[in-house]
């Protein structure tokens, strides 16, 4: 049965919508009733306290997590500034495009994880803007089909320099590669576990 309480709702003052709710006798507002009273039966059985506990464990700790996974550039770029040798501009070049390629990796990450960076870098042409990114590497990433993130890109890219290097006699030892390598993998690691 329909019951319209149109006039009553035209006709009400400020006292007079709760004596309004008690008289709507269809409203969502039974409903609600009706519902918390079923759950409240159940807070005998679980306590909320066990409940609520559980989930602010779980929040804060997915959050230190995640706090734990940001990556540190630091450590990657003191490598490359020991173990890259070369006081001529080709080593120069070589270690300035080694770190350049670690923050493209860490950019393109936290452009999906972070507003903040994609206000600041929404597109691949803001990161050759700023000077992180060529035009010939944006278009590599462009033309890179992925299901996932394309922050992977640039750890190949580092990867085959880090050889190249190596090849010139700019990194002397095949453990100083190793090591590079590593680090920036575990640097990658992290951006992945971000993206999460």
């Amino acid at each position: 049965m329909t019951v319209t309480y149109t006039l009553s709702v035209s006709e009400a003052r400020f006292w007079g919508f709760p004596r309004l709710l008690a008289r709507w006798k269809g409203s969502i507002y039974r409903k609600f009733e009706s519902i918390a009273h079923y759950c409240h039966g159940f807070t005998e059985v679980v306590p909320i306290t066990f409940v609520l506990g559980f989930y602010v464990t779980f929040i804060v700790g997915r959050w230190w997590q995640q706090y734990c996974n940001i990556p540190w550039p630091d450590r990657l770029a003191i490598q490359i500034s020991a173990y890259v040798q070369g006081a001529d501009e080709r080593g120069r070049m070589i270690r300035r495009s080694l770190v350049r390629y670690v923050n493209q990796i860490s950019i393109l990450t936290f452009q999906y994880t972070s507003t903040i960076i994609k206000a600041r870098f929404p597109t691949l042409d803001h990161l050759v803007e700023a000077g992180i990114m060529t035009s010939d590497e944006k278009e590599v990433i462009e033309n890179t089909e992925t299901p996932h993130g394309i922050w992977w890109v640039p750890a190949q890219w580092f990867g085959q320099l880090a050889m190249v290097a190596r090849k010139e006699g700019r990194i002397h030892d095949d453990l100083h590669l190793k090591s590079l390598i590593d680090e920036m993998l575990s640097f990658r690691g992290c951006c992945g576990n971000i993206c999460l």
